[in-house]
């Protein structure tokens, strides 16, 4: 370290010069480049200026009502996944950005202003080098909470950067619009024929469901659960009855008695009707429902029924969808709507001057060092026989012109 100290204190003054004359150099330059016309070959530091534009690009497939009638529900998500709807991306956002990027804006602007006149840019490549000028000067950014989609444009020429970028923005919103018109038809072709297969399959399941409940006459199984569990109990109590009065009448009648072979076929009787309602049978026809068969039909009917919602869950999602397409099929400029629009700029987006001269000058005195360490090495160097030895090879291999051998005199 003290000898590095040292070779700078040895050579501070040429350190100084280097750091001082590179810095007076770049700092007139700099200030001559505020003289010299922007479009000047001699100047390397141009003002550049910056106008903008604020697009607001809202999300065609975003729908607040829709949000609000099937927000509540867990297995919303899914369901439109199912349906082909899709999440809640911007993709309109997406849209405007790949028209941005993509050729035909480039192109015509290159075009209508022509850049290859204007930058001098002729021969076959004239137009891909037009194109790759505005793109490099053409830049957005997108604000994904705000939904804004800032265009800049850079130039030398404030008026001339404004125009380009205001028509730049024009031919944006038309391409924008035009596809999207074309989006939003065959999104609503596609909604038409999905509303179409699930109204009939809505009406299936229906037609399902009425046939279950004129078969079965079931409006609610709980409560027909309920009704048949009580038949069977009175008519076992009545069962119970009915054998306690005939044991009470065998002890003073015999069993041919009229009377004890009445409450017998009463006791047959019930035993029969607490069979079919448990097994099934005749006696009750249509309307009655045997308790065996309650659990399998308690689940059909639950399918049914659910199988019905979902087809009615379903139809009213494509309903709306379908709506709102029909809203953006009249009117798309609600999508794609300019908030701020471009103004000539009066104060320059780049360069920073003063942030070129502080890192050029110090550039300079790096430079400086690094002669200094460069030098001194030469200087010890040559001191060292060997080492002398090596730079004077060295100087010989650099040599541009190597000099010849004499030729010997003939004898």
């Amino acid at each position: 370290m003290l000898d590095l100290v040292q070779v700078l204190a040895k050579r501070k003054w040429l350190i100084t010069v280097i750091t001082a004359g590179a810095g007076l150099i770049i700092l007139a330059y700099v200030a001559l480049t505020l003289r010299l016309p922007a479009d000047n070959s001699w100047n390397l530091l141009p003002n550049v200026f910056r106008p903008q534009v604020e697009v607001l690009v809202l999300d065609r497939n975003s729908n607040s009502a829709l949000a609000g009638a099937f927000g509540e529900a867990s297995s919303v998500g899914s369901l439109a996944s199912l349906l082909g709807v899709s999440a809640p991306v911007n993709n309109s956002a997406a849209l405007a950005m790949a028209l941005l990027d993509g050729r035909t804006i480039h192109d015509q602007i290159a075009t209508e202003f022509d850049f290859a006149g204007r930058y001098g840019l002729i021969g076959p490549e004239g137009a891909e080098h037009a194109r790759r000028r505005v793109d490099a000067t053409l830049t957005y950014e997108y604000s994904v909470d705000a939904n804004i989609l800032t265009i800049s444009y850079e130039g030398i020429d404030a008026e001339l950067a404004t125009r380009i970028l205001r028509r730049a923005v024009e031919i944006l919103a038309d391409r924008f619009r035009s596809l999207t018109m074309e989006t939003v038809r065959r999104k609503k072709a596609f909604l038409e024929e999905r509303l179409a297969e699930v109204e009939d399959e809505r009406d299936a399941a229906q037609d399902a469901l009425v046939t279950f409940q004129q078969q079965y006459g079931i409006v609610d199984l709980v409560a027909q659960s309920r009704q048949t569990m009580g038949l069977i109990a009175q008519y076992r109590r009545e069962r119970l009855t009915q054998e306690l009065e005939m044991q009470r009448m065998l002890e003073y009648r015999s069993a041919d008695d009229a009377g004890v072979v009445q409450i017998r076929n009463r006791i047959d009787l019930l035993d029969q009707l607490i069979g079919q309602l448990e097994t099934g049978g005749q006696l009750f026809g249509g309307g009655a429902i045997p308790q065996a068969q309650l659990p399998s039909l308690s689940v059909e009917y639950l399918n049914l029924t659910n199988e019905l919602k979902l087809q009615e869950a379903i139809y009213a999602l494509l309903r709306q969808q379908y709506e709102t397409v029909r809203i953006e099929e009249t009117d798309t400029s609600q999508i794609f709507q300019v908030v701020e629009q471009a103004e000539v700029p009066v104060l320059r987006h780049r360069p920073s001057r003063s942030r070129v001269v502080i890192v050029l000058t110090v550039a300079a005195f790096l430079v400086s060092v690094l002669v200094a360490f460069v030098l001194e090495y030469l200087e010890r160097a040559g001191r060292d026989p060997k080492r002398a030895e090596k730079l004077a090879s060295i100087r010989a291999q650099l040599a541009l012109r190597r000099r010849r051998p004499q030729q010997q005199p003939r004898s």
